[in-house]
């Protein structure tokens, strides 16, 4: 003990050295470490080092020589550490940034790379959405030897493409993988079904699920749901019912994530009933307990027609079946008070999620400006805005033309506008949304030269009116008694290849009718039937 002692110094302190308790911890016996604890439990231990001498600073040094004067060059000597390679995170750090215009060659040329190093470099481009990088470094990986042909990095190439659309060049990867023999496997025909399905190209997203099962590679649930995604956000609801009996068909069970993107189709939709339906068989027939996601897509799927009285009952249902209603619930919740402007409960909804310390989002502000109707509530429009700001939350152009919205309702054009100076002092432009209802406001204040200036003020600021704007400027001039306008409006619609709906067409023939201009009428009829005439027939 004596010997340790003689090593080290003692300091007034109030605790151990762990690096020595670590050290004392490796010598034979515990004597030494029980002696040591017991007998300067206070003392702070300083352990004396032989300093750390390079290899650079050995040949830079006479001192440290050999008795003749000469550098040592025994076993012994010492040596500097070996350069290491730079890590796959730092070499793809490279590769991803777009300042450096560099080629991938002179990157990772002569950095003796690994088939991992490449999978990690190439997974982390993915990750960072460097797809275009990502295909060069795979392109490389092909004229090296020892990295040629690996399908694995072909995966995770195709994979990236597949979640950006980019369909056509993951088509020419996965053809490439063929031609060259290199054996497939179930994530190679799930990329390029990935990249089929988020390109738009359901047709061949589905073929494919059939060539795979074909090859002898059965679908999986991953290559089902990339499949159904795509159809349930094109709205191809029957299609994908059609999708959803061939996976139970071949063996392949529903999971949460299934029947999740099952009811976001029936929710983009407003098909309350079918999402009821999915909702109320998962558990029975799949065994599947819904979560706060299942819930929310029913509940939005309730939003269109403002089903509120079923919303508010599956949301009974989730407090039985405890799963915690979160913020996206709520708002969805809100939304359903949309179409029926029932603010009253809007709002009573947003005292209930704050005493539960759910605290709203840009989006549940959103709603709650949406829910409010005509009957001079822009107050509470305003207080929401007051309210945001003292979240720190800012708005964006959604939010503005809601609250433009609300004074729309009203016929309240100061208010209107006031609201698009509020949004131009904070650094938002407005879009079409914000001034189709500028528009509407002067057109339901009776101002409607006044919405005609709106039309022309947008299309200067380089912002095209949609079938919306055209509507509520053709009502203005139905309201205002200006049916030449109406009708000039209408036949720019056409030119711009805009149709017109039910709603545009009864707000002209109103203007028309007001004027006595029979003749315009029966001539619009007659073309609107020749156009319903052959829609039906194509």
């Amino acid at each position: 003990m004596e010997s340790i002692r003689s090593k080290v110094h003692f300091v007034s302190s109030g605790r151990v050295d762990p690096l020595l308790k670590l050290r004392l911890q490796k010598i034979k016996g515990t004597q030494h470490v029980n002696l040591f604890q017991q007998s300067i439990p206070t003392q702070k231990i300083q352990i004396v080092r032989w300093p750390v001498i390079s290899a650079s600073a050995v040949d830079s040094t006479a001192s440290l020589s050999s008795d003749d004067g000469k550098p040592s060059t025994s076993g012994s000597e010492v040596r500097g550490p070996q350069r290491q390679a730079p890590s796959p995170y730092v070499l793809a750090s490279k590769l991803a940034d777009r300042k450096i215009s560099v080629s991938v060659a002179s990157i990772l040329a002569n950095q003796r790379l690994g088939q991992r190093q490449m999978s990690s470099i190439l997974t982390t481009l993915s990750k960072w959405k460097a797809y275009d990088r990502c295909v060069e470094v795979l392109e490389w990986t092909q004229t090296q030897g020892r990295l040629r042909g690996n399908i694995f990095h072909y995966n995770i190439a195709m994979a990236a493409l597949g979640k950006s659309g980019q369909w056509e060049q993951t088509e020419a990867l996965f053809q490439e993988v063929e031609a060259k023999g290199i054996p497939l496997q179930i994530y190679t025909y799930g990329a390029l079904i990935l990249a089929f399905a988020n390109g738009g190209q359901i047709p061949k997203a589905i073929q494919l699920l059939k060539d795979m099962q074909a090859n002898g590679f059965p679908p999986n649930e991953a290559c089902y749901g990339a499949v159904l995604r795509g159809i349930c956000r094109a709205g191809e609801m029957s299609e994908a019912q059609q999708v959803w009996g061939d996976m139970r068909a071949s063996g392949v069970s529903p999971n949460l994530i299934l029947c999740n993107i099952m009811l976001d189709g029936c929710s983009r939709q407003g098909d309350w009933n079918q999402a009821m339906l999915m909702l109320q068989d998962m558990m029975p027939l799949y065994g599947i307990q819904p979560d706060a996601i299942s819930y929310s897509s029913v509940i939005a799927a309730c939003a269109p027609s403002g089903q509120l009285d079923i919303a508010l009952n599956v949301l009974g249902n989730m407090k039985i079946s405890g799963i915690p209603r979160d913020v996206q619930v709520y708002t969805s919740l809100i939304s359903v008070c949309i179409p029926k402007a029932r603010s009253d409960t809007a709002f009573a909804l947003l005292r209930a999620m704050k005493d539960q310390s759910v605290y709203p989002n840009i989006a549940t502000y959103t709603c709650l400006l949406r829910s409010i109707g005509g009957n001079g509530e822009s107050r509470q429009a305003w207080e929401l805005f007051r309210e945001m700001d003292a979240f720190g939350i800012e708005p964006d152009q959604a939010a503005y033309a809601a609250l433009v919205d609300v004074h729309a309702k009203q016929g309240d054009c100061h208010g209107a506008e006031s609201a698009v100076q509020l949004m131009r002092r904070f650094g938002s432009v407005p879009n079409v949304a914000v001034y189709t209802s500028l528009v509407s406001a002067y057109g339901r204040a009776g101002r409607s030269k006044e919405a005609m200036m709106v039309m022309e003020r947008m299309q200067e600021e380089g912002i095209q009116p949609n079938l919306f704007t055209f509507t509520a400027l053709i009502s203005a001039c139905e309201l205002g008694g200006y049916w030449e306008q109406a009708l000039e409006t209408y036949e720019e619609m056409k030119i711009r290849g805009i149709k017109a709906d039910e709603v545009t067409f009864t707000l002209l023939m109103s203007a028309l009718q007001k004027a006595d201009r029979l003749e315009d009428i029966n001539r619009l009829k007659m073309e609107q039937d020749g156009v319903s005439m052959l829609s039906s027939e194509t």
